[in-house]
């Protein structure tokens, strides 16, 4: 999928999530315990259960680096909608489209308690005649998670907000599959919210590759709340991708902005990734 998510190149490059948006661009991947709204669909979809609201969401992604010479350049467009007020159970669903790859995320969540949430995902790809993994047939395939998340109750401390969650993602493994949607994932994150003003993330994934063996990367980042709606974020990516990222945000009562970019290393490729979200909140 390429050095960052699967949107421009085959995967077996580099590793990631499936998609980012700005947000989850600007905290370098960051968020498996503590996503919010639409990107809970993709990162930890357990965390839906926690979420009382429902949102529409558009991102639009634009890559430029050494893999696209000649001022060539990889996009992506991304929309998704979630709803978390439905009394049995949270869902979302999430289409992304990118020059070689249509992958299409459904995700449920049913929250056990008022800490414990549990969330499943499915997810089905389609390569695109641009798509080198394909060779020019046409590929296509399905892949599932698994995921869980706990939030601290407020009663343990009044100042800190904890979350944890754990995610498991591509269980089928397929060696087929894995040049279109990476190899199997387990993650585990931990978000801490100090008095609302900063949000602290980090997350570690191990990843299992066919081709690439077992090894873990890891991603953590910042959030700060600049008065009631704007956010300034940053964060940093290491192991065998290695970069930074930052962004920010204005959240108004219906709709929200935000922008992220992300500066990302493998080996001798550098890649520099942009995203622009609105989110609509209903």
């Amino acid at each position: 999928m390429g050095i960052l998510t699967g949107f421009f190149t085959v995967p077996q490059v580099g590793f990631a999530v499936d998609f980012q948006s700005s947000r989850t661009l600007s905290l370098a991947q960051a968020g498996r315990g503590g996503a919010l709204l639409n990107d809970s669909i993709t990162l930890n979809p357990s965390l839906m259960g926690f979420q009382q609201a429902s949102s529409f969401s558009g991102t639009y992604n634009w890559l430029n680096g050494s893999k696209y010479t000649g001022g060539d350049s990889g996009n992506n467009l991304n929309v998704s909608v979630m709803d978390g007020r439905n009394q049995y159970a949270s869902g979302g669903i999430s289409f992304t489209r990118t020059a070689e790859l249509d992958l299409f995320h459904v995700a449920l969540a049913k929250k056990a308690t008022d800490w414990l949430s549990f969330g499943v995902l499915g997810k089905r790809f389609s390569s695109r005649p641009q798509n080198v993994a394909a060779q020019g047939q046409s590929r296509s395939g399905f892949e599932s998670g698994l995921s869980a998340a706990v939030a601290v109750p407020r009663s343990f401390s009044e100042s800190v907000g904890l979350q944890f969650g754990v995610t498991g993602n591509n269980l089928f493994h397929r060696p087929e599959d894995e040049p279109y949607v990476g190899p199997r994932e387990l993650g585990v994150g931990v978000k801490a919210s100090l008095r609302s003003m900063l949000m602290l993330y980090g997350d570690w994934v191990m990843n299992s590759s066919n081709t690439k063996g077992n090894f873990p990367t890891y991603s953590g980042g910042a959030e700060v709340a600049l008065g009631s709606d704007v956010f300034l974020r940053g964060g940093l990516l290491g192991f065998r991708e290695k970069g930074f990222s930052y962004g920010l945000g204005w959240i108004g009562p219906k709709i929200g902005i935000s922008y992220g970019f992300q500066n990302v290393r493998n080996e001798s490729e550098r890649n520099y990734q942009h995203a622009v979200t609105m989110d609509i909140f209903m």
